[in-house]
C-alpha cells in the first residue's frame, strides 16, 4: 500500500508543475552566484508561532513558495534551501527579490509530508 501512496504523491508533484505554478529564479548568493529556474506556487499566508512567554501570535509571511524538491539544482547537485538564499520573481516590469528566512518557531523551509515538495518562507527585500 505504501508504494501506491508514494506513487500517487509523485504524480501529484509532477502535475503541480504543469497546472499550478509560475517561474522564478532561485539564487544562492556567493562568488559566483548559483542560480536555477524553478516552477513554483506562491502565496501569502499567516504563520502561527509562540513567543517566549508561551503566547501565540499570528504573523504575516511576505511570500511563501512551494516547489518540487528534486528541481532545486545548484551547480549540478540537488540541494535544500538555506537562509539567505533569494527568489527573484518578475512582476510586470520589475523583478522583486525575496530572501529565504525563518519565521517564528519555523525554520526557513520544510518538506511536505511526502518529502516531494518544499515550502520556503521569504521576506520581500526589494527589487533588482
Amino acid at each position: 500500500m505504501q508504494d501506491l501512496i508514494a506513487e500517487g504523491l509523485a504524480k501529484l508533484a509532477s502535475l503541480f508543475k504543469v497546472y499550478h505554478s509560475g517561474e522564478v529564479t532561485y539564487v544562492r548568493p556567493g562568488t559566483p552566484d548559483l542560480t536555477c529556474t524553478l516552477r513554483v506556487s506562491a502565496g501569502q499566508e499567516l504563520l502561527k508561532s509562540t513567543d517566549r512567554q508561551g503566547g501565540i501570535k499570528m504573523q504575516r509571511v511576505d511570500r511563501s513558495y512551494w516547489f518540487t524538491a528534486e528541481d532545486l539544482v545548484l551547480n549540478g547537485s540537488v540541494v535544500t534551501p538555506q537562509a539567505g538564499d533569494q527568489i527573484q520573481e518578475v512582476r510586470g516590469s520589475e523583478t522583486r527579490v525575496f530572501e529565504v528566512m525563518a519565521y517564528g518557531d519555523e525554520g526557513p523551509w520544510r518538506y511536505d509530508s511526502s518529502g516531494a515538495m518544499i515550502r520556503v518562507h521569504t521576506k520581500d527585500v526589494g527589487t533588482l
